[in-house]
């Protein structure tokens, strides 16, 4: 059962959508066990009026082009680790080539609003963590190993933006993610 969202509104919204889901598919198919869950967050992020460090955390924003005396820079970052309920992974890539998903989202067929264009820098924050065991096919333990999975990748995204970037968003610290 895998459930995407384009326009994520909260996480008690995704959360009800998941529960509905896993309900009609877990009778539908007779399902006893689970192996794999996990929650993925992509954020696209388009600095208009800040730079990139208006937005993100200075370990994140890779070397200055000033200094490389490169014009457009782009690149990639990565980390992984465990936590108590399964493997975090954060990515992030600066880029300007007009794509603005991991490829292995990209024709998904969901609405995403206006596209970044080429030549446009956007950054690309990426929240995946999942957990891989078996477990038995229960709707309410699933929805509470979700909430635990969700809990670091809130972690993560508040540890990689600045409070400015959630200023500039209209939101305070407490209402990210």
């Amino acid at each position: 059962v895998a459930l995407q969202v384009s326009q994520y509104a909260s996480f008690e919204n995704f959360l009800g959508a998941l529960k509905a889901a896993l309900e009609i598919v877990g009778k539908a198919a007779d399902i006893s066990l689970c192996e794999r869950l996990g929650l993925r967050y992509v954020n696209l992020i388009r600095p208009k009026d800040a730079p990139i460090s208006a937005y993100l955390q200075p370990g994140l924003i890779g070397l200055p082009a000033s200094e490389l005396v490169i014009k457009r820079l782009q690149y990639r970052y990565e980390s992984a680790g465990m936590t108590e309920v399964g493997k975090l992974v954060t990515r992030l890539s600066v880029s300007d080539n007009g794509k603005f998903l991991p490829p292995d989202l990209d024709g998904s067929g969901l609405d995403y609003g206006p596209k970044p264009e080429k030549g446009e820098t956007i950054i690309l924050l990426e929240n995946d963590h999942f957990s891989i065991k078996q477990r038995d096919y229960k709707t309410e333990d699933i929805i509470a190993s979700m909430e635990d999975l969700h809990e670091y990748t809130d972690r993560a995204f508040r540890a990689a933006v600045t409070e400015q970037a959630l200023r500039i968003w209209g939101q305070t610290p407490e209402e990210a993610v």
